[in-house]
């Protein structure tokens, strides 16, 4: 028969699931930090495209714009 001793099984676990783990979690930590610097930073953007919206509307960028198309196709 076996005994106890001779049943057991060692395994050891490589550097390379440490580093997997620890790249997915910076990876998790990155975006949800990024997730909160958006969420704060919203009413400013949002603040700053009404004001170019309101200095748009006040003063026209060109008052006539005119659109030249070249094409090198034979017309016919």
């Amino acid at each position: 028969m076996f005994s106890l001793e001779s049943l057991i099984l060692q395994a050891s676990i490589g550097p390379g699931a440490g580093i997997t783990f620890l790249s997915s979690f910076l990876g998790l930590f990155a975006a949800m930090g990024l997730l909160l610097l958006s969420i704060l930073t919203w009413p400013i953007r949002v603040l700053i495209l009404l004001i170019k919206l309101v200095r748009l509307k006040l003063k026209p960028v060109a008052s006539r714009v005119v659109i030249v198309g070249l094409d090198g196709l034979d017309p016919g």
